[in-house]
């Protein structure tokens, strides 16, 4: 992979960093594209492996405590023998990703808690420390290990300029067939209804936050996502004094996807997260399938492509349980785009094809626009 300008200016500050580090320094290098950190790797090391000597450490489900891999390396023969060499050496640590898989009984990270644990061991290691990763696995550090995190010196952050393509997020089909003038009278029906039970002594709770919930809809209908936040917490707050589950965890729904469209994809998993305990209690199979699909491309926006696939593939099975066409071939498209991007072309469009054929059988646009979008991409290409 052609390494781009901006990716050498960061290049660049990595070197810089191991050159002028002399002490235990932790820094993040993070990089969802495997092809991309190879092909960083690949130039760091051709540029200063004639002074610096790279350790390499692959971390797994099965080696999971960091220190304790550094702290081997530093007791062995070989290090001796490059300390003997008056050459600098750096640690570059890889399979983090892999390794906080590996949960303990409560369902927590072994890797991060071990990570938190000893933080202050690392300060035994006297070389800098890059530490290789994608975006879901930082985020899960600033979760579960924020003492490590806040030792680290800097994050330098790698991504592909290119635009990635999902499947719709969600559908308004109370909205679709409204036009903007249509749109706005419901905007304003709505703000009147608020004003008047501000206005009001018999005030209904549920109706308040109904109100405040069609209106955050309708202003993430029409793109208007700060708006529709404001709204939607506003709805939240009142459902929270109300016994309405179904009204919760349709808020709680659309909060996640307004702050996948903001870009706040922690607060988006929050609130998705909130939804789907709702659905899976009340026993709303549909809604269920539809906010774990959300939780995919959330996870294919943090660049964990396996995690959205295992995501899309309970939604798809929940969707062919209960017979949800729509949401079937929302789920296939979502596939077929994932494996697009992990560069498994093969799969990618054996799932568009399925796609396609349940969205022409459905009579929906949306689907069928996607998947022949994305299918042409692939055409003259090696299949």
């Amino acid at each position: 992979m052609e390494i781009e300008p901006s990716h050498l200016m960061k290049i660049e500050e990595i070197i810089t960093l191991l050159d002028l580090s002399d002490d235990c320094t932790i820094a993040f290098v993070r990089c969802n594209e495997p092809v991309l950190c190879n092909s960083i790797y690949k130039d760091i090391f051709e540029r200063v492996h004639s002074r610096i000597y790279i350790y390499n450490i692959e971390m797994n489900e099965e080696s999971t405590n960091l220190f304790q891999l550094l702290e081997d390396i530093t007791k062995s023969d070989s290090y001796n023998s490059k300390l003997n060499e008056n050459k600098k050496i750096v640690f570059f640590v890889f399979g983090l990703d892999c390794a906080v898989k590996k949960e303990n009984v409560n369902g927590k990270s072994e890797a991060l808690i071990l990570l938190n644990l000893m933080r202050e061991k690392f300060l035994e290691i006297k070389h800098p420390i890059l530490i290789w990763i994608n975006s879901a696995s930082l985020n899960l550090i600033l979760e579960e290990a924020q003492d490590f995190f806040s030792w680290r010196t800097t994050i330098f952050e790698f991504d592909i300029k290119r635009k990635i393509t999902s499947s719709p997020m969600f559908e308004f089909e109370d909205f679709d067939g409204l036009d903007k003038k249509g749109l706005e009278e419901l905007v304003n029906y709505y703000k009147n209804q608020i004003i008047e039970f501000e206005d009001s002594r018999f005030k209904d709770s549920y109706k308040f936050a109904y109100w405040n919930y069609n209106l955050g809809m309708i202003q993430l209908f029409m793109g208007y996502s700060k708006e529709a936040a404001k709204y939607l917490e506003t709805a939240a707050l009142v459902s929270s004094t109300l016994d309405n589950k179904d009204l919760k965890g349709s808020i709680y729904s659309n909060l996640g996807i307004t702050y996948y469209q903001l870009g706040d994809l922690e607060t988006a998993m929050r609130y998705s997260g909130q939804a789907l305990r709702i659905t899976k209690e009340i026993g709303k199979r549909k809604e269920e399938g539809f906010i774990l699909k959300n939780f995919g491309v959330i996870y294919a926006q943090l660049g964990d492509i396996r995690k959205a696939i295992e995501y899309y593939e309970q939604a798809l099975k929940i969707a062919r349980e209960i017979g949800d066409r729509h949401g079937e071939g929302n789920c296939l498209g979502n596939l077929g785009n994932a494996y697009s991007h992990l560069g498994e072309p093969r799969k990618a469009i054996e799932f568009l094809k399925q796609s396609l054929s349940i969205g022409k059988a459905i009579e929906d646009p949306r689907i069928i626009s996607f998947c022949e979008k994305k299918l042409k991409e692939f055409e003259g290409s090696d299949k």
